[in-house]
């Protein structure tokens, strides 16, 4: 377990981007002027009318009536505390990111795990690096993996593993992480 999500940023990562409390934002941002401009756009009327939008309503509702309650309940109780997505550019390739999430309890990200697995039909296995266990995530329809470290309530998530790898380092040696530079130390 991480006391913040910034320690288990790796120090030489080139953007970093924190939301805390994301659904509350999110649901300001919705009930807002830009908000309702946006809900009334041809862009998004459009799209609500789309076969994609049906799709992705009878997703909704099939989650639904596998956890019991709203989607948006879940989505709370998953990013409401903390998240954080960090990219890593390194010169001649493409960049790489993982996606840090701070759960409401460990409970709560443990049952999202397992509707996940269950939900998606993909080999699963669990691997170790710097003392700690991680899985690699293979779906059946696609040949990209990914991978994901759990720590209490606290995910990392991303499709490279040396990434995840590189976090889990940063974790274990409690140092060279991107919440200890100084010049994100509060004055």
């Amino acid at each position: 377990w991480a006391a913040d999500l910034l320690s288990l940023v790796p120090n030489d990562t080139a953007v970093c981007v924190r939301v805390r409390q994301l659904s509350e934002h999110a649901e300001q941002l919705e009930q807002s002027e830009l908000g309702q401009r946006f809900k009334a756009s041809a862009f998004f009327q459009q799209w609500r009318g789309s076969e994609d939008f049906r799709r992705l309503n009878a997703g909704i509702a099939a989650f639904e009536s596998v956890t019991k309650k709203p989607v948006r309940t879940t989505i709370t109780e998953l990013l409401g505390r903390d998240v954080v997505f960090a990219l890593s550019i390194k010169p001649g390739a493409a960049p790489k990111g993982v996606l840090l999430l701070e759960a409401d309890s460990a409970e709560v990200l443990q049952a999202a795990l397992k509707l996940w697995k269950q939900l998606d039909s993909a080999s699963t296995k669990t691997l170790t690096h710097a003392e700690h266990e991680y899985v690699q995530v293979t779906p059946a329809a696609r040949q990209q993996s990914y991978f994901y470290a759990v720590f209490d309530a606290q995910l990392a998530i991303t499709d490279d593993e040396s990434l995840l790898r590189r976090t889990l380092d940063v974790h274990r040696d409690g140092s060279g992480s991107f919440g200890e530079l100084a010049e994100l130390q509060p004055a």
